[in-house]
């Protein structure tokens, strides 16, 4: 995805798009948007007129796009979800081309820490919020796969879900960005898949950069140190009930990424 901002207003009788971020305003932007997503800019707002994804009675604006279930989605810009859509449809194009890594949003760190801030959570350099999600499988050897290794069977069961799946790792950062890590066996635990991801070493990494501490925050399950913290657990204080309390209304919303 190539930016992150949410709206981008734009003049009916201007031939080239107004971004705020001036990424694709310069000659070399022109071109790269010609690359990434076969269309020149003046075209590419002829098109979203054409599908009706901008709103020129109210602002002239693109209008929003809500992904999800009903209760449970998220906005997004609907000229955002259109440069996916033809970045998608472009070739050359692999899978691999369209994964924004954590390590792509570092320089946005201190953007997001105050976005946090401006949330309501309780600390300075908060940058992401992280969770665990199963995906129950069927049973290895079972409904006549009998080419599956029984060994299988232990990776895959999880003693918590008592079922066969496989795992994975999301870090939801507050413009709406998702990195995933995994999947991992459905016997591996939250922590040891945050270890694994690499997060913690992208994080040190920044600290030894810019000299400043910034962190994830994760359910109980999650450990509490330098890089990452979590919901507290245990015999609770007064404060640190209702600090969970705080914090769970906030952690909600990578809870529902994958309902």
């Amino acid at each position: 995805m190539p930016r992150t901002t949410v709206y981008y207003p734009f003049c009916r009788d201007s031939e080239m798009l107004r971004f705020s971020d001036d990424i694709w305003d310069s000659p070399h932007g022109c071109n790269m948007f010609l690359l990434r997503f076969r269309f020149r800019r003046e075209h590419f707002i002829q098109l979203a007129v054409a599908l009706e994804l901008v709103n020129l009675n109210d602002g002239q604006f693109f209008r929003s796009i809500r992904v999800g279930q009903p209760g449970h989605y998220h906005v997004f810009p609907s000229d955002v979800c259109l440069m996916v859509l033809l970045r998608r449809l472009s070739s050359p194009c692999r899978f691999a081309d369209l994964i924004v890594g954590p390590q792509d949003l570092d320089k946005y760190f201190t953007i997001f820490a105050d976005r946090m801030k401006a949330m309501g959570a309780p600390f300075d350099s908060l940058v992401g919020l992280i969770d665990g999600n199963f995906l129950q499988l069927c049973r290895p050897l079972g409904l006549g796969n009998f080419r599956a290794n029984v060994d299988l069977q232990e990776y895959y069961y999880s003693g918590k879900e008592k079922c066969h799946g496989i795992k994975f790792l999301a870090l939801l950062f507050p413009n709406g960005m998702v990195a995933i890590a995994g999947p991992s066996c459905g016997r591996v635990h939250d922590a040891r898949m945050l270890r694994e991801s690499g997060w913690m070493q992208m994080l040190y990494d920044y600290e030894q950069r810019t000299g400043r501490t910034m962190f994830v925050f994760g359910d109980a399950a999650f450990p509490c140190n330098r890089y990452c913290q979590s919901m507290r657990k245990g015999v609770l204080t007064i404060e640190e009930r209702a600090f969970n309390s705080l914090m769970s209304r906030i952690r909600i919303q990578v809870s529902i990424l994958f309902i």
